[in-house]
């Protein structure tokens, strides 16, 4: 194996390297040292971070809410799903980092001049501030508000006043939603009462049209009529057969019997072409005439079904609307930090030192390597 791929040759000579020049890698550690030690005590202003416990409130799962989890299920045989808005809510994430809030909070505490930003534009002032400002959602659906500030009292200021003001936006914001809520369920309760009553005069229109009223029961005694005449022709055939054959087709029984049998016929045919046997249709109408009863029928159950379903959602619209609760409950309100929560300034200046090595030993080694090029192919660089 050459020197050059032995790592034992490596280290020994990146050691002799570092031996060599301790004086630089001294003086680079005193100097890196001193500016982060310099930097980190006496130029990065010390905050403190004050934090709110915050819980989301639980509806009542009793009187309309339990209704409401039953109605859920009766949209979905309807194939509808959802027909009102979202029962969650207002998102507590979308509150709490709205611009509206964040630029509210900026100017009630004066923050460009706190953060000496008089002159930035607006947008580089946001993006300090949320620097200095967290909303997080914890592992068992709490939240955690917390702000940083230089002075303790007004960290704490700042995130009980925010959390004040975005539980008023978040029920502003819910009212709105439950009010459009309303007036949607209002437009679709109007239009479901002018489809039901639309529905109701096309099947009474229908039914006195055709005296069609229980399609199923006059069908069956429909059928059950047509047998018992078919019974009799076929009765009275016989009978004239044995007439004929030993009367003969003239004898006046004969005859009166051929007469009463063409008379049934007569009155089997009127039964199968002209209405009136079940109702004002003929008999082999029934199946297309109640197919439209059927059709006319299951629109009114559906849209009286319906009114069923949207008296009650309507009636939860109308709480929501004055729904009072907070967005969020204070669990814990945020008090003055008594210890400060950054800069870390050991990590500062330990990182700091360290990296300063590092860059240090990584120029010398390739400032060595540079050398030792030059030496072993000076062709490729010329004359010295």
């Amino acid at each position: 194996m050459s020197e050059q791929n032995n790592p034992l040759s490596d280290a020994v000579r990146l050691l002799s390297l570092m031996l060599r020049h301790k004086v630089f890698l001294i003086i680079t550690f005193v100097l890196t040292a001193s500016a982060s030690i310099g930097v980190a005590y006496f130029m990065l202003d010390v905050q403190y971070a004050s934090s709110v416990s915050l819980l989301p409130p639980q509806r009542s799962s009793g009187g309309l809410g339990g209704l409401m989890g039953g109605i859920s299920s009766k949209l979905q045989d309807f194939g509808l799903g959802s027909i009102g808005g979202d029962d969650n809510g207002v998102s507590p994430m979308f509150v709490f980092y709205s611009r509206d809030l964040i630029d509210t909070t900026i100017h009630e505490f004066d923050l460009r001049s706190r953060y000496e930003m008089t002159e930035d534009r607006m947008s580089d002032v946001r993006k300090a501030f949320l620097g200095n400002y967290s909303f997080e959602k914890g592992e068992f659906g709490d939240y955690t508000l917390s702000v940083w500030d230089t002075n303790s009292d007004s960290a704490a200021l700042i995130a009980n006043w925010i959390v004040d003001v975005g539980n008023k936006k978040a029920q502003q914001l819910f009212i709105q939603e439950a009010k459009r809520h309303r007036e949607n369920l209002e437009d679709k309760i109007r239009l479901n009462e002018t489809r039901l009553q639309q529905a109701n005069d096309s099947l009474i229109a229908f039914m006195n049209e055709y005296q069609m009223f229980e399609p199923e029961l006059q069908a069956e005694a429909a059928l059950r009529g047509l047998s018992s005449l078919k019974e009799e022709i076929l009765k009275l055939e016989t009978s004239l057969d044995f007439y004929r054959t030993s009367l003969g087709s003239n004898d006046k029984l004969t005859l009166a019997m051929e007469q009463q049998l063409q008379n049934l016929k007569d009155k089997e045919r009127d039964i199968m072409g002209k209405p009136g046997f079940v109702g004002d249709y003929s008999l082999p109408q029934t199946g297309e005439l109640g197919l439209r009863y059927a059709q006319l029928r299951t629109d009114v159950e559906v849209f009286t079904r319906m009114r069923a379903i949207l008296s009650p959602m309507y009636q939860q619209a109308v709480l929501d609307e004055s729904y009072k609760l907070p967005s969020m409950y204070i669990a814990e309100q945020a008090i003055p930090a008594d210890k400060k929560a950054r800069p870390m300034r050991s990590a500062i200046v330990v990182g700091s030192v360290f990296g300063g090595f590092v860059l240090s030993l990584l120029f010398l080694v390739v400032r060595d390597r540079w050398r030792q090029a030059k030496q072993q192919h000076p062709e490729l660089f010329g004359k010295a």
